[in-house]
């Protein structure tokens, strides 16, 4: 009996899970960064993502999902990644530039001032709405 109950425990882990929609707004603990891996697994599993507070690091891979959308009022952290405890490589950056969804925001990681800081380089919401043509949260 205890190994069916840890097979079906088991099993309820590993389900995709189809959530409806993920906000990020202050206090979310998808907001401060991480494993990119993790993310890409999260973005994977909802219908879509609401950017309305902070947004650092690894939580930016939520803006290659198709149905995101930020407030004017969000701020996104992005900085160079490191591999291993190490600045990544040139081509590691390129690849992730590929998760940020957007061409163009891909570009400016990639040639701008965050690819090789450690320190946050941080566009607000409206930046990326106006510049990147990220759509705008209805405002609640």
């Amino acid at each position: 009996m205890k190994t069916i109950a840890r097979i079906s425990a088991i099993a309820m882990l590993t389900a995709p899970v189809q959530a409806e929609r993920l906000v990020i707004e202050p206090g979310s603990s998808w907001a401060r960064g991480g494993y990119v891996r993790d993310y890409v697994q999260m973005r994977d599993r909802v219908e879509a993502v609401e950017i309305r507070g902070r947004c650092l690091s690894a939580c930016n891979v939520f803006l290659s999902h198709a149905n995101v959308c930020l407030s004017r009022k969000a701020r996104l952290g992005f900085h160079a990644l490191k591999y291993k405890g190490e600045m990544a490589s040139p081509a590691i950056q390129r690849d992730f530039a590929n998760y940020l969804g957007n061409p163009a925001l891909g570009q400016w990681f990639v040639n701008g001032p965050a690819h090789d800081t450690k320190r946050i380089v941080v566009l607000r919401g409206g930046v990326m709405i106006d510049t990147f043509g990220f759509p705008e949260c209805n405002k609640d």
